[in-house]
């Protein structure tokens, strides 16, 4: 078993959420606690590999955006700390593997976690998921493809790619969605939506740089989600210096993002940005960083510089 959790901080934010919406409330240890992962592992015959409870799915080949992690997945890869926790989902896993091979395949349900008096068994079925990947290794390149269905939400496909060539490697996803959320809830015609992104990463090992880009287009332009985050092209790109002024104690990281598309959102969906406070001149952005690093000792790094 394994389980993974946090301490929220400010402790106060969570509560004062709650006051303002509902009254007064009681802070507890459990307003402050964060559960990131909690699940166990068993298998049959070193063959069929399973994992039941909440954790997050590894399914992406994408760096900054992995839009076939999101079918799953509850958060999406932060771009600018790709370290950082992504949030997964109760599920059960299973993993079927080929004798003499590295292909594999992949099983996912994702049952409903709403917990209602009401609900029956008909309900529970209607609100659970179902997801199915197979990976398939050709030479040094491996090849990913499934898909998502829930009752009454889009249906996904996706296909990944991952592999290099000499001593540069690259990562590629698409995913076709049938339907957007919005249309799937208020019965409307169904658009195709498409999520495509590419990326490629090379490693110098002498002199220790690191250098990392991507490009995610994001076509989904009916739910405020994506108008709001990615709708549009994306670019991302990270180089790390490793080593500064003969010492590995000093690095640099530059970082940057970019976000276009958003000025061709229709005349409805501007409005509906308005009414909830969002200009949609401000949708479009440009990010950058570079941030000079110092580790005094192995367990802490000291960082500054412009963002």
């Amino acid at each position: 078993m394994f389980t993974k959790f946090g301490i929220s901080y400010p402790f106060e934010s969570n509560v004062q959420v709650m006051e303002n919406m509902y009254g007064s409330t009681t802070a507890n240890f459990s307003s402050y606690l964060k559960l990131n992962e909690l699940f166990t592992d068993f298998s049959i015959a070193d063959r069929a590999f399973f994992r039941f409870g909440l954790h997050t799915v590894t399914w992406g080949a994408g760096y900054f955006f992995s839009p076939v992690s999101d079918m799953i997945n509850t958060t999406s890869i932060n771009p600018e700390d790709t370290d950082a926790q992504v949030e997964g989902c109760f599920n059960l896993r299973t993993q079927i593997t080929f004798p003499g091979t590295q292909n594999c395949l992949w099983f996912y349900v994702i049952p409903s976690t709403n917990f209602k008096s009401d609900y029956t068994a008909e309900t529970y079925a209607k609100e659970t998921a179902f997801a199915a990947k197979t990976d398939i290794l050709l030479g040094n390149w491996e090849f990913g493809l499934g898909g998502f269905y829930k009752y009454k939400s889009p249906v996904k496909a996706m296909l990944t790619a991952t592999g290099s060539l000499k001593k540069i490697s690259f990562f590629g996803e698409f995913v076709y969605q049938h339907g957007t959320e919005n249309q799937w809830t208020n019965n409307l015609d169904k658009d195709s939506v498409f999520y495509v992104t590419a990326g490629l990463s090379y490693y110098w090992k002498e002199p220790l740089i690191t250098f990392a880009a991507q490009y995610y287009f994001d076509s989904n332009d009916e739910d405020v989600k994506h108008i709001y985050v990615t709708k549009g092209h994306n670019i991302a790109a990270f180089v790390n210096f490793g080593r500064i002024f003969g010492t590995t104690d000093f690095t640099i990281n530059i970082f940057g993002m970019a976000n276009f598309g958003k000025d061709e959102l229709s005349p409805m969906l501007e409005q509906m940005l308005s009414s909830m406070g969002i200009n949609s001149s401000y949708l479009s952005s440009i990010t950058t960083s570079v941030m000079f690093n110092y580790s005094p000792v192995k367990s802490m790094t000291l960082s500054c510089g412009p963002y």
